[in-house]
This record gives structure tokens, C-alpha cells and sequence, in this order.
């Protein structure tokens, strides 16, 4: 009977090079490309919006993906560092004031601008929160322990 170790063997070292967690350098290659087509699209989602008010609902579509979940854990920075950019301009254009003396639809745009900006106010906080637990979490762990000499 033939030793079955020889073919476990070389079966066995086959898998321990694909489960080594080093993605090969097409994976990585994806990766990155994938990377920067999100950059690209944020990028354009962001002029769009300075263009013209029909795109307004990128602000929306912009917010999605700032990925805050409830613990913000894993944010996508760029899409804050846009948003920022998106809301500076609406401000200093005086796009989210409402005046007494606007048309209806007007007062409308503005409230729905403002409750965006609410809402990115809201992420970002969570994002500082965590970020700053984070922070504390490390600082204690790097901290010596008066106590332990």
C-alpha cells in the first residue's frame, strides 16, 4: 500500500501558501484600482454638485457613503474631507439660508440642505467619538502602571 503522505503532503503546502493571508499581486492590483474608482467617482459626485443644483442628491448619495454605522468603526475619510468641501460652498454661497422674500421651492431646498448637513454633522460626531475612544483605549494600554513595580 502506497504512503498517502507524499500526496497530503504537497496538497497540504498548496493550501498553506494560498491561506498565508498574502493576496497575490492581482488581488492587489483590484484592490487598488478599486481604490481609486471610488476617488474618482467621489470626486466627480462632488464637482457635479458644484455645477448645478440638479445633482443636489449627490450630497445624499455622498453621505451613504461615508460608511457610519452605529459604532463608525470604518468611515471613508474621503467622502468626509468632500462633504466638507460641498457644504463650505453651499454656506459661503448662500445656498442654505432661507430668506422671507424666497420662493416656496426655494425654502424647500434650503430646509433639505440643511437636514443633509445635520445628518453629516451626526456622522462626523460619530466618527470623533470613536476615533477619540479609540485614542483612549491606546493611551491606556501605553500608559505604565504606577502600581506594577
Amino acid at each position: 500500500m502506497p504512503a498517502p503522505t507524499v500526496g497530503a503532503t504537497s496538497s497540504k503546502k498548496r493550501k498553506s501558501v494560498k491561506e498565508s493571508g498574502v493576496p497575490s499581486s492581482k488581488r492587489r492590483a483590484v484592490a487598488e484600482n478599486d481604490g481609486a474608482d471610488v476617488m474618482v467617482e467621489i470626486s466627480q459626485l462632488e464637482e457635479q454638485i458644484s455645477e448645478s443644483r440638479k445633482y443636489y442628491n449627490n450630497i445624499a448619495k455622498l453621505i451613504s457613503m461615508l460608511n457610519v454605522d452605529d459604532n463608525a468603526t470604518n468611515p471613508n475619510l474621503a467622502v468626509a474631507v468632500s462633504l466638507c468641501r460641498v457644504f463650505s460652498r453651499l454656506i459661503a454661497g448662500g445656498d442654505m439660508a432661507e430668506t422671507n422674500r424666497a420662493a416656496e421651492n426655494e425654502k424647500i431646498i434650503a430646509a433639505w440642505l440643511k437636514e443633509r448637513c445635520r445628518e453629516y454633522q451626526r456622522a462626523l460626531s460619530a466618527i470623533l467619538r470613536e476615533g477619540d475612544t479609540s485614542a483612549k483605549v491606546r493611551r491606556s494600554q501605553m500608559a505604565p502602571n504606577p502600581n506594577s513595580c
